[in-house]
């Protein structure tokens, strides 16, 4: 069966079952990387807030032999899980003074979002672009978020660097920034079925390196490589790591930091982030193909002969 096919039978099947005035209905997005995700929006009569709930990975557990009628009733627990019983006043975003406090940024590879950093405002990193969202709501459930659009800071006549000076003071306050030793981490971040991605962080890294990596991510380990761009925090990683490192973008949720005097050389760690970044990470995720590198004594991020001091 085709992907389409697959959705608009899961849609007929929700409203089926759906009760009380919701309704399912087709939802597709262009994410991260110039990715077109499809999905359902439960909508419901009493609130203006539904979660997107994608489906593609339900997709390969149908190829699989998966029942679109459990399939459905996956998607319906999902939704009970992380759905929200309250409204959203939109007219907060019309005033910048309302949602100056929630805006927080993340990373995005520049070459594979150009059409997405045309409608967006962003400040570069290197090869690496700074974009902004609001941070709605966060809680062990996940985040909810909205884009920041050109559109908006028009609305709110404020411009990119406003919204850096804001979201730099707000992220160290909403999201802070986390430096774990990645042996006591590594099978919480990397999900223990990836025996190929373990193996191959194995056989690139011995156990006894292990203690001198580092996983530098957020809070919450969502958009959690923008760290790099968060005051001071490469200056302070140097300080605990006591030289210059090396940091691997694992995804857009995390890097790993290397210290200089223990990482393979340049050339086997650009090889083991492609394949990584191959095998291993939805391509909506990948956030860059090759390491970057800081110099403790400048205190500069730099990849190849780009600098870009934080």
């Amino acid at each position: 069966m085709e992907y389409k096919k697959f959705v608009c039978m899961v849609e007929e099947k929700l409203n089926l079952k759906l009760e009380g005035g919701m309704k399912a209905s087709k939802y597709s997005v262009v994410k991260n990387n110039g990715m077109e995700k499809t999905g359902m929006i439960l909508e419901s009569d009493e609130y203006n807030i539904a979660p997107a709930i994608y489906l593609e990975e339900f997709f390969e557990q149908y190829q699989k032999g998966m029942s679109i009628d459990r399939i459905v009733n996956e998607i319906l627990e999902f939704y009970e899980k992380v759905k929200v019983e309250e409204d959203y006043d939109v007219s907060q975003l019309s005033v910048y003074e309302n949602v100056k406090k929630k805006i927080a940024f993340k990373l995005v590879n520049t070459e594979k979002n150009q059409q997405m950093l045309k409608e967006v405002p962003h400040i570069p990193l290197l090869d690496l672009s700074i974009v902004f969202y609001i941070l709605v709501d966060v809680d062990e459930k996940g985040s909810a978020t909205i884009q920041i659009r050109n559109e908006h800071i028009e609305d709110w006549d404020v411009n990119v660097e406003q919204l850096y000076k804001d979201a730099k003071l707000n992220v160290k306050r909403l999201i802070p920034a986390r430096l774990m030793y990645m042996q006591h981490v590594i099978e919480k971040l990397c999900d223990i079925s990836k025996t190929e991605e373990k193996d191959l962080l194995k056989a690139k890294f011995p156990p006894e390196n292990k203690e001198f990596m580092y996983i530098l991510t957020n809070s919450i380990h969502q958009f959690g490589a923008a760290v790099l761009a968060y005051p001071n925090i490469l200056e302070m990683a140097s300080r605990i790591i006591g030289e210059d490192f090396y940091l691997l973008p694992s995804s857009i949720h995390e890097v790993i930091l290397i210290p200089k005097s223990k990482s393979p050389d340049l050339k086997d760690l650009n090889e083991m982030i492609n394949e990584v970044n191959e095998t291993q990470v939805q391509e909506e995720e990948v956030l860059s193909d090759h390491a970057y590198y800081y110099e403790k004594n400048t205190h500069t991020l730099m990849m190849g002969k780009c600098l870009s001091e934080i």
